[in-house]
């Protein structure tokens, strides 16, 4: 019997799902934008930069914890409660910020930090689940405009969030934004809702079946994917793929080659984001050029979102990932000496790179590990992202230390374009695994 829900579902065209999707991803993306609020946050309260600057850790292994807890709650009850519920959770968050004293400024870890956090990764997993649900032939597209909507929430609300400071205070900009928020959030969970199809997961098929799709091909279904001499195929997912348990992928070589090529690729990112204008100033650039390579990281994070994703759908995910760390290792190594605008560009490379990612592995984890249990499998995938960063965000600081005494930062570029080439290593190894994987699922399934 068909439910109201999957008859109004079946009645709307597909393309509806990403208006409400992208407005969602645009509210939550405000996250990260502390390091707009962080310089007015310690003028406010008074409070030391350094105690607030561990907000930003917080937050995002919350975003991860988050989005783990989204994916294990989706694969069971479906996409709206979960969407509704980090609505909630995160205006919660931004709304309570609003209303700190000066006292304790460890709170703002606990409001912005961990309670916005957690809100942010549960919409964000079951909004990019979801939609690619909806385009089951252009998963790599459908999970690019939802990436895309959460990178651009910067690049958009950035000068808007300037300017409420600036006319009307702090607390009342963090007040009057969880509240908008909060409207907005709920009204676009209301529009968010599985395909009729995969409203309820199917009963898992044979176990001995081959595993999902290759990590280089595209979306599922009749999709064009890369073939081994890089022109476009077209091939059908293969009936009895395997849908992997998270006790399962946890045990899979080809989860732990995905999970270091994500924490390696993320890596580079992390170590040369705190000096970007430091590095650019110390080379004689003016300060607004300086200035423009820190604003253009953020066009370039959305942009790579969206791109990368438009591209997996075409020549695969496993390639444009590999694509993308050696845009990272090309333009690491472009850093060491580059000055004025070439300096800019490498930064939007290092940046697009970054980005990219967001909007491939999503599909990536679907299409390998299966559907059933993909919201599960794409959380503790996502857990390298947290992991790396509380790993390099560490060693930055050691090599940017080190740096600015000698004005050399050669080692922190070297040691990037090492972790975009380790990364491109881990990809391609898990091209391999998936092959041997899959010839003996054939194999078995044979006999």
């Amino acid at each position: 019997m068909t439910t109201p829900q999957a008859a109004i579902s079946s009645a709307r065209p597909r393309t509806f799902i990403l208006v409400p999707a992208a407005a969602l991803q645009l509210c939550v993306g405000i996250l990260y934008m502390w390091s707009v609020f962080q310089p007015h946050v310690v003028r406010h309260f008074g409070w030391d930069f350094q105690v607030t600057a561990g907000t930003s850790s917080i937050m995002l292994f919350a975003f991860v914890a988050g989005t783990l807890a989204g994916g294990f709650l989706l694969d069971r009850s479906g996409t709206r409660p979960v969407v509704t519920l980090g609505s909630l959770v995160f205006s919660a968050g931004i709304l309570a910020t609003s209303f700190l004293g000066s006292r304790e400024p460890r709170l703002i870890h606990l409001t912005y930090g961990l309670v916005a956090g957690t809100g942010t990764g549960l919409v964000y997993g079951g909004v990019v689940s979801c939609v690619q649900r909806w385009y089951p032939r252009r998963r790599g597209f459908a999970a690019g405009v939802a990436a895309g909507a959460f990178g651009f929430s910067v690049v958009i609300l950035s000068p808007l969030a300037e300017t409420l400071v600036g006319a009307i205070g702090l607390p009342r900009t963090f007040r009057l934004l969880g509240m908008v928020f909060l409207a907005i959030t709920l009204t676009a969970s209301r529009f968010i809702s599985d395909p009729p199809e995969t409203a309820a997961p199917k009963a898992e098929p044979a176990r001995d079946g081959r595993p999902g799709r290759p990590v280089s091909g595209g979306a599922s279904e009749a999709e064009p994917v890369g073939g081994p001499g890089g022109a476009a195929s077209a091939e059908k997912a293969p009936a009895g793929a395997r849908q992997y348990r998270p006790r399962e992928v946890l045990a899979s070589p080809i989860f732990w080659c995905v999970f270091l090529c994500l924490f390696f690729e993320v890596a580079a990112w992390v170590v040369i984001l705190p000096i970007i204008k430091t590095l650019a100033l110390a080379r004689g650039m003016s300060r607004e050029l300086a200035l423009a390579a820190v604003m253009v990281t953020g066009i370039a994070n959305a942009s790579g979102r969206v791109a990368s994703a438009w591209i997996s759908d075409r020549i695969g995910r496993g390639r444009t990932v590999v694509l993308l760390c050696l845009i990272t290792c090309g333009a690491s190594l472009w850093l060491v000496g580059a000055a004025g605008i070439p300096y800019v560009v490498a930064v939007f490379l290092v940046a697009f790179a970054y980005g990219g990612p967001s909007g491939v592995f999503p599909p990536l984890v679907r299409e390998v590990f299966g559907e059933k249990h993909a919201g599960t499998n794409f959380g503790m995938v996502l857990m390298a992202l947290g992991c790396s960063s509380l790993v390099f965000s560490r060693v930055s600081g050691i090599l940017s230390a080190g740096a600015a005494s000698s004005g050399d930062y050669s080692a922190s570029f070297f040691l990037t374009a090492a972790l975009g080439a380790a990364a491109a290593a881990c990809m391609l190894a898990a091209e391999k695994l998936w092959a041997v994987d899959g010839e003996q699922g054939t194999v078995n399934s044979e006999e």
